[in-house]
């Protein structure tokens, strides 16, 4: 049993006879409201419904745009990732290729003064040689100076042209065949 606030008991028929009325003023009510969700169905419930799918029709597209600009971005992301991959590539080739050149420079150099060195002994060789020879003529002459004094104290005559050109052939001969 209810009790009110002023603590005397309720009565549930009483009650109910206050909230509803009689079955005719309930089935009023009734009918009443049954007509406004039918109107607000009619007349509210399509634009809403048409402003429901539009938004849903909204979001789908953007999802799908989104989902579009991803693929895009993660193409672009993977053939970014292949150029680089392939300039990497490039750039390791391109050094390889570097280094192989200083090396190949770097022998040739190095072979370059090879050559130049034999060349410069060989060339020392012969200026060797030619003073070697150039010595060997004044130590000649020298000796047939001496040869020819020596054998005008000895003959105790000055010798002819014809003479001493006779001497000093024959001393170049037996010079040469000494050597």
């Amino acid at each position: 049993m209810l009790t009110s606030c002023e603590g005397a008991p309720v009565d549930q028929e009483n009650m109910v006879n206050k909230l509803f009325g009689s079955w005719q003023s309930l089935l009023i009510q009734l009918g009443a409201t049954l007509i406004l969700i039918l109107i607000v169905g009619k007349f509210f419930m399509k634009p809403v419904r048409e402003i429901l799918q539009k938004r849903q029709d909204h979001i789908m597209s953007q999802i799908s745009t989104a989902n579009l600009i991803k693929e895009k971005a993660e193409e672009k992301e993977k053939e970014v990732n292949e150029r680089i991959s392939r300039l990497n590539v490039e750039a390791s080739s391109i050094i390889d290729d570097a280094k192989k050149n200083a090396e190949t420079i770097k022998e040739n150099a190095y072979k370059e003064i090879e050559e130049e060195k034999i060349i410069q002994h060989q060339i020392l060789q012969k200026q060797l040689e030619q003073e070697k020879i150039s010595a060997k003529e004044e130590i000649r002459k020298e000796i047939l100076e001496v040869a020819l004094q020596a054998s005008e104290v000895v003959l105790q005559r000055e010798v002819s042209k014809k003479d001493n050109q006779q001497i000093v052939e024959n001393f170049i001969k037996e010079v040469k065949s000494d050597e």
